[in-house]
């Protein structure tokens, strides 16, 4: 929006200047100095024009812009709130303070200067993708699909409407769809490297997709953003000893109440500190009860979320880590570009998206042998490193409520359940789960996830599983809850869990587990269809893992036949998670850290020209 106001300024829109010598000049050197994102100065810059000139809404409408690029949202606001007030035709401070009052929470009042926008300059396509995504994130998923669907009939091409539809998309479960989007960015776009880079992550969320297509999105990703940026021999101040302690770091944006921390902090807190120094580089904001815990257990813990990635990669070069391990992959706010400079001898790959990165520049992939079997070598670009029993190592919260008696047994049917996201809830899935429902009469679903708290997506699910004939009665749908032990507590109301496919459940089948309620799992060829399979083999109940779609509905009639075997299985299943390797916190680091010592070993014996 910066050079729409600027072209407002250059056509003489703003009030009559004094002089040529004073008022240009200081105007042209305030735009610059907001050109050249020299904030503060040009926040100095404008005001001082205020000075001479406070009902300048051009000014006004330049000054609010760039303390919304400061983060300032809520002077932002006011500022913005005055040039609307002396210029209310103006579409793109219009936006610019729609902006800021979304940045502050102010959905319903941002939504409304939008629609003003969209009146006054119908074209306005940055405004109908800001007003679809508030849409999207207040509930009103058909106001969403109406301002994408606006956007682009003005413009069929638009890279940015194709990405955010697609971003909606994936989160109504539709990742197929979503995938679509992407691609039509990209054409627009080719250099679009946020579309690129969520086509490679919601590709391994399409149903029968197959290893070798998401591979070859990876490395098209990784050969466009990736590898440009690599160093063809980077040079390392790391001394070459194998048996000395060593420093590992940890990069990730979700060092919070995140599920990747319900899997990393045991890791973190049982590192052995005689070998190994511990670095957690926090590159997101959010600040909050599981962070702060973070905090203690690590070393050096490292907030920087504002810094480039050329500067983190100097700062973790600077500190002299020796392992370098990234728990974010293509996922959201990831920094897989520092890892592209090499700023560590050895990089790795771990948990936060369980499939190759398609990047030469991390060296190896932590996995298993469930999830990567024996050839599926072919599919990473990274070496494979298989810990001996599982992936995940979980830690579930300490407010875990008791374990109930099978709901069935007093409720007189089966009641299914899913506490998974939306997104991984495609129609394949829902067509499953309505093919249980059909072959267990009576039986009931009990779907709970943050999204069911609007009314639309309630309804939209609804009529999904209607075109399969099942009843909106036969239905439970219940949004998110704050209080984790109150959101685990409806585990009790549920009998047998039911896993997506392909996208499988992680946290949510430890958690049913954890709660006594057996998880059916459909294992398919790709890592994230092989997630739950992991599970369920290291915690010793590879009796739930199927192969087919009728072996899965045929599992689920099976359990529900028979309550008794049911009951006594529920009430074993808690102890059998925790005495499993799914929550042995000590052996599993001690694997890992195996691990991290064979790849130290083998860079120190790597002859230096051979350095990649």
């Amino acid at each position: 929006m910066l050079m729409r106001l600027l072209r407002r300024l250059v056509a003489g829109d703003a009030p009559l200047r004094r002089t040529v010598s004073d008022d240009v000049v200081a105007r042209e050197r305030a735009v610059k100095l907001h050109r050249d994102g020299r904030l503060s100065e040009a926040e100095t810059a404008y005001r001082t024009i205020l000075a001479q000139t406070p009902d300048d809404a051009v000014i006004l409408g330049l000054l609010g812009h760039c303390l919304t690029a400061q983060g300032r949202h809520d002077v932002a606001v006011a500022v913005l709130s005055r040039a609307v007030a002396l210029d209310s035709n103006s579409a793109e401070t219009l936006f610019n303070l729609a902006s800021a009052l979304k940045a502050t929470g102010a959905n319903a009042r941002a939504l409304g200067y939008l629609q003003q926008a969209i009146q006054v300059t119908p074209g306005f396509i940055e405004a109908h993708i800001m007003a679809a995504e508030i849409s999207r994130l207040t509930g009103d998923y058909d106001g969403a699909d109406e301002h994408f669907c606006a956007a682009l009939l003005i413009n069929p091409n638009h890279a940015e409407a194709h990405y955010n539809f697609g971003i909606h998309l994936y989160n109504l479960g539709n990742p197929r769809e979503a995938v679509d989007c992407f691609r039509r960015a990209l054409e627009s776009k080719p250099e679009f490297a946020l579309a690129h880079g969520n086509l490679v992550a919601v590709s391994s969320a399409v149903p029968g997709y197959k290893a070798a297509d998401i591979f070859r999105e990876q490395k098209q990703w990784a050969r466009m953003f990736a590898d440009p940026l690599t160093p063809s021999a980077p040079q390392y101040r790391n001394v070459p000893e194998e048996s000395r302690r060593l420093r590992v770091g940890y990069v990730s944006p979700d060092f919070w109440k995140h599920p990747v921390s319900n899997f990393f902090e045991p890791v973190l807190e049982r590192h052995d500190r005689g070998e190994f120094d511990v670095y957690c580089y926090d590159t997101g904001r959010v600040d909050d009860d599981i962070n702060r815990r973070l905090r203690t257990l690590a070393d050096v813990w490292i907030d920087c979320a504002a810094l480039s990635d050329d500067d983190l990669a100097r700062r973790i070069g600077d500190d002299r880590i020796d392992i370098l391990v990234d728990l974010s992959a293509h996922t959201k706010n990831n920094r897989l570009a520092v890892f592209a400079r090499r700023p560590a001898p050895v990089q790795v790959s771990y948990l936060g998206y369980p499939t190759s990165t398609g990047m030469a520049a991390i060296d190896y992939r932590i996995s298993d042998p469930v999830l990567d079997p024996d050839g599926a070598e072919t599919f990473s670009v990274e070496r494979v490193a298989r810990l001996p029993h599982t992936y995940f190592c979980f830690r579930p919260p300490p407010e875990l409520p008791a374990v109930g008696p099978l709901s069935a047994l007093a409720a007189g049917y089966v009641t299914f359940g899913s506490f998974n996201n939306m997104t991984k809830l495609n129609a394949e899935t829902i067509e499953r789960w309505s093919a249980v429902l059909s072959a267990v009469p009576g039986s009931k679903l009990f779907v709970k996830t943050k999204s069911l708290e609007h009314v639309q997506m309630r309804k939209r699910l609804t009529e999904a599983f209607a075109g399969h004939g099942i009843a909106g009665s036969r239905l439970v749908l219940r949004g998110w809850e704050a209080e984790t032990r109150h959101h685990l507590d409806h585990y009790n109301e549920v009998d047998i869990a039911l896993d997506p496919a392909p996208y499988n459940g992680v946290t949510t089948t430890c958690e049913a587990l954890l709660m006594g309620v057996p998880v059916v799992v459909l294992r398919g060829d790709t890592h994230l269809s092989r997630m739950g399979a992991s599970l369920l083999r290291a915690a010793g109940l590879p009796q739930l893992i199927v192969e087919t779609p009728k072996e899965y509905v045929e599992k689920c009639v099976s359990l529900a036949d028979d309550l008794a075997a049911l009951a006594a299985l529920r009430s074993q299943l808690r102890e059998r998670m925790q005495t499993s390797a799914v929550m042995d916190e000590a052996g599993f680091t001690r694997a890992l850290e195996r691990e991290y010592r064979t790849m130290w070993q083998t860079w120190c014996r790597r002859p230096p020209q051979t350095e990649r």
